[in-house]
């Protein structure tokens, strides 16, 4: 009897949680079809499995000396730097006459902005390849967490013909495997969208 209201309570749990991932698969869809332009009703299916490819140079520095080497922003502070410093010596840049103290202001800010927007590169260039590294640290224990899942589940199948288990607790195995399955793959997804994201943190 408390296995039945166990087993009850399990399958009410299924129900609910078989409830909301729908709700939530039509929500993602919708949200998708409006951002790529289809009718609300189409459910476009994933044919290919992203690759997972690691970085080929893990390198933090070559990431961050990348990222400043090739970002706009950082190109445009510092050409921003270089006019001021022009504009300085120009009392009459912008058809009025302008003090030297205030040129000389303008400089310095621009000088300022200039610091700003390369720490603001490295720092998003850092965080993405901490992400990026993690992702790929965490990918062996995750690809064994799904091997130890396929054996619990082929030894539960063995339990269950033998009696041993029942078909609630070999759900609960499938289950398992089904969400670690699902792991890797959000990591792979999400691997290649900061990979990318890393390869141009500027976009």
């Amino acid at each position: 009897t408390d296995a039945l209201l166990a087993a009850e309570s399990q399958q009410a749990g299924a129900k609910y949680a078989l409830a909301k991932a729908q709700n939530d698969l039509g929500t993602a869809y919708t949200a998708f079809n409006q951002l790529v332009g289809l009718w609300s009703v189409d459910r476009p299916v994933l044919v290919d499995e992203i690759a997972y490819i690691p970085m080929e140079n893990p390198d933090e520095e070559y990431a961050v000396a990348y990222a400043l080497s090739n970002s706009p922003t950082v190109w445009l502070s510092e050409q921003n730097v270089n006019m001021q410093e022009i504009f300085k010596d120009l009392m009459f840049y912008t058809g009025n006459y302008r003090t030297y103290e205030a040129r000389k202001i303008e400089a310095e800010q621009a000088k300022l902005d200039a610091v700003g927007a390369r720490e603001a590169a490295e720092i998003l260039a850092r965080n993405l390849f901490y992400s990026v590294r993690v992702l790929e640290e965490n990918y062996p224990v995750v690809e064994q967490t799904i091997k130890l899942a396929e054996e619990n589940l082929r030894v539960g199948q063995l339990k269950y013909q033998l009696g041993m288990l029942t078909k609630a607790e070999v759900s609960a195995l499938e289950t398992a495997l089904a969400q670690a399955r699902q792991g890797l793959l959000e990591l792979k997804n999400n691997h290649a969208y900061l990979k990318l994201t890393l390869e141009k943190p500027w976009a």
